[in-house]
């Protein structure tokens, strides 16, 4: 099996029993997959090259690719109390992904306005350029989560800090959850967006399966594609108790979507 060109669509798993896992995405339906590297098969300290073999060749027998790994450390990159220990850890992320060949790694860089914003903003700009060097090293781009910030403010972060190895992994519900206007900043971070979440959630509200929230799919994907993204869409679910379900029908409605003529 062989990913379309437009819009791959799998799921964000975690790192433990990992040939189970990737199975049930491809039986599913699964084109890509996304994989927490901060715990389990893919943590650093669990990590060797006969690993690396096993799950490339798994995937590949189930014509499975590995879009991005996940290494969020919680720590964020803004708060200078915390942020060499997440620099740190993400580092070891990267040649995680090196070895396997995923040259996309997800996070969160935190908050950068507000109170303390200017410290914040001084302190992920000096440590996000620092990280960039180390990604450019590893041939990896690190794709901040969307969400913490509106669109306008993390356009002109990451324009300001200005490093080719450091994007955006775009995540429509965390946008919406936090009230922001999702269009906008789908257009504000147009060149900026190198991975995405397929996720939904209702406008300030909570995180729902794909297609019972506010996000307009197929406008949505409209969006993206009119920003230059057609990349992979990882299904992110974190509520509910039918993950395996959730995933399963929003892939298949994502799969019906990318074939529509999508409205700008």
């Amino acid at each position: 099996m062989s990913a379309p060109t437009k819009f791959p669509v799998g799921v964000l798993i975690g790192g433990n029993d990992l040939p189970e896992a990737l199975a049930r995405v491809a039986g599913d339906g699964g084109e890509i997959v996304q994989i927490w590297c901060t715990s389990g098969t893919l943590a650093p300290e669990n990590f060797n090259a006969g690993v690396a073999d096993a799950v490339l060749v798994r995937c590949e027998r189930l014509g499975l690719k590995i879009s991005a790994l996940c290494g969020d450390t919680g720590l964020g990159f803004t708060n200078p109390e915390k942020v060499a220990k997440s620099y740190e850890l993400t580092v070891s992320y990267l040649k995680v992904c090196r070895a396997l060949g995923v040259k996309v790694l997800t996070s969160h860089i935190g908050h950068f306005t507000g109170e303390n914003g200017d410290k914040a903003r001084a302190t992920g700009i000096e440590w996000l350029r620092r990280l960039g060097d180390a990604a450019a090293k590893q041939d990896v781009t690190f794709a901040s989560e969307t969400g913490a910030e509106d669109g306008p403010n993390l356009r002109q972060f990451l324009a300001d800090l200005d490093h080719p190895n450091i994007k955006a992994n775009f995540d429509p519900a965390n946008m919406l959850m936090r009230g922001f206007d999702l269009e906008q900043a789908v257009r504000m971070l147009s060149g900026y967006i190198a991975h995405s979440h397929a996720k939904d959630a209702t406008f300030k509200g909570g995180e729902k399966p794909i297609g019972a929230g506010d996000v307009p799919w197929p406008t949505y994907l409209g969006w993206l594609e009119k920003a230059g993204y057609t990349g992979p869409l990882a299904i992110e679910r974190e509520g509910g108790n039918t993950f395996r379900d959730d995933c399963r029908q929003g892939m298949g409605l994502i799969k019906r979507w990318r074939g529509c003529g999508h409205g700008h």
